[in-house]
């Protein structure tokens, strides 16, 4: 007989619009008033109730999540995370692998108990995997232009080479199973403000005037036209539609993989955007971490050009929006070696984890083989039950 999921409307309707049975069925009533309640509250308990009691669960849960139905589910996140604090409330049972729930004394009587118990486990399983790590690589800015264009790190203070990244980049992503792949692009329009070229076309906001003797790598505060900023002032680069703006050719990007993201920044002439998130003032926002939250990424590996600006940029606006985040310093390369140092320990306070990439591949590996784990549990638990 063919088993049937629970549609996404039945599965995912807000607690709250049947808290109030749940709280009244009979197994909760025994558990809410016993004095050997674990100290769960109300809520949690009702939560265990609510997931033990809707078969096969995980299925539509874990299809949701992965899929463009993220959205639709997302109002039950707070009712998983009662779950989940619920589970590891409860105490060890004796002879098994993991929590179970030790309020089964007070359901056992009930005929389909084993299907309960089964669900026990495949509930475990959704706990897991709705909070379970979600990776996504950022590869950021690694263009022809930061390589051997207008822009070469060759040619910067640090004479860091570009293209040594892109080998280690490629390997991650040909032996490490990533959710998602991000590139970043820078993507400028020819009057861009971070031009050293375009400084006599904006001489008026130039606060304390303009200087002759103002060059490449040289900081300015703009006063406007539209925004107050501070900026780095760069040779042209990385112009919209041109080859300088192409991602390197070595580098690896699968088109037919439906886990890739794009991401174009710097596009406004007025505001640089060193991170893949939102411009230097924080005012306007990419598309990315709607992307990224919409994927339920949890994540994020950062790697590519610059270090001290984009690639550190990127990374601290990530650990703000509440990403996990790891920096790759071998696949990373950087303008100046001071300014390297200081992004370095700037991240490293933030709590941002630099890492080799010799160790991105056990980071996502530990991942997938505990969500392993708990499906091949389930497994064995659904035969013993059929066969019990």
């Amino acid at each position: 007989m063919k088993l049937h999921s629970p549609s996404l409307v039945v599965a995912f309707k807000d607690l709250s619009h049947f808290r109030r049975q749940i709280l009244a069925h009979n197994a909760i009533r025994i558990l809410k008033n016993s004095t050997d309640a674990n100290g769960l509250s109300k809520e949690e308990i009702a939560t265990i109730k609510l997931y033990v009691s809707c078969f096969f669960l995980y299925i539509p849960l874990n299809e949701a999540l992965r899929s463009e139905q993220y959205e639709q589910i997302k109002p039950w996140f707070p009712y998983l995370k009662l779950f989940h604090n619920a589970i590891y409330k409860l105490p060890e049972r004796a002879g098994v692998h993991c929590r179970l729930l030790s309020v089964q004394r007070a359901i056992t009587s009930h005929p389909i108990h084993n299907l309960i118990w089964y669900n026990c486990f495949s509930i475990l399983f959704v706990a897991d995997v709705s909070l379970s790590p979600i990776y996504a690589l950022l590869v950021i800015d690694v263009q022809n232009c930061f390589i051997d264009g207008t822009l070469a790190l060759s040619n910067s203070p640090a004479r860091q080479n570009g293209a040594e990244v892109v080998p280690i980049i490629n390997h991650l992503i040909e032996t490490i199973l990533f959710d998602y792949i991000v590139y970043s692009y820078d993507w400028h329009p020819v009057n861009h403000i971070s031009f050293v070229d375009n400084l006599r076309n904006r001489t008026r906001y130039i606060k304390g005037g303009y200087n002759a003797s103002i060059q490449v790598y040289d900081t300015v505060t703009y006063t406007g036209p539209k925004y107050e900023t501070e900026q780095v002032l760069w040779p042209a680069h990385c112009i919209q539609n041109t080859d300088d703006a192409k991602l390197h050719p070595d580098l690896i990007v699968n088109p037919d993989k439906n886990n890739i993201i794009h991401i174009r920044k710097g596009t406004d002439p007025d505001i640089d955007s060193y991170s893949a998130f939102a411009d230097n003032n924080k005012g306007q926002k990419t598309v990315l971490d709607t992307e990224l939250k919409k994927r339920n990424v949890t994540h994020v590996i950062v790697a590519g050009l610059a270090l001290d600006f984009c690639v550190g940029a990127t990374a601290l606006d990530a650990m703000d929006l509440n990403y996990k985040t790891f920096v790759v310093e071998d696949a990373s390369r950087g303008i100046t070696m001071d300014t390297i140092r200081k992004r370095l320990d700037e991240m490293t306070n933030r709590g941002i984890k630099i890492i080799k990439s010799s160790q991105v591949k056990q980071l996502v590996n530990n991942t997938i083989h505990a969500e392993f784990n708990h499906l091949f549990l389930i497994f064995i638990s659904f035969f013993v039950w059929i066969f019990k």
